[in-house]
């Protein structure tokens, strides 16, 4: 691929996650929900990681298709990461039926175990039911960002 068009495809992302970010930080200033999950919502997904991922690769965001109470999450957990799987966390988040998992890493456990688990999912569900993503992985995100600064 030629270098300029990669630069500019890079740039045009970077506006791009830019923009929608600032969009849902507009909307959530002002009180207005920012509703649904669209091609755009990763962008911003990705700028909130960001903001609450203190230590690199603690963190990571995972949109998945099936029916969250089926599938095996720590293989899932395993396989998107390769490597550091135990030193990671990752959040499941099925839109379409409103599914809401996190799965916590074997050396992470000690900071954020089953019980811390549960009830930031807990806190995090009825945004999900209300379909409010974004918001809802923001509190996780806060949530489990403030667990981790014990470390």
């Amino acid at each position: 691929m030629n270098k300029l068009k990669l630069k500019y495809l890079i740039t045009k992302s970077k506006t791009q996650q830019f923009f929608y970010y600032s969009s849902f930080r507009f909307y959530s200033l002002f009180g207005k929900k920012y509703y649904g999950y669209n091609k755009y919502t990763g962008l911003v997904l990705m700028s909130l990681l960001k903001k609450h991922n203190d230590r690199k690769n603690t963190l990571s965001i995972s949109v998945v298709d099936k029916n969250l109470n089926q599938v095996n999450l720590e293989e899932l957990h395993n396989y998107g990461l390769r490597a550091n799987y135990n030193d990671h966390i990752t959040l499941f988040l099925n839109p379409l039926k409103h599914q809401f998992k996190i799965f916590v890493g074997r050396n992470l456990k000690s900071l954020i175990n089953k019980k811390t688990s549960l009830k930031i999912s807990g806190d995090v569900q009825p945004y999900i039911n209300k379909d409010e993503f974004l918001v809802g992985i923001e509190i996780a995100l806060i949530n489990i960002s403030k667990k981790l600064k014990k470390i």
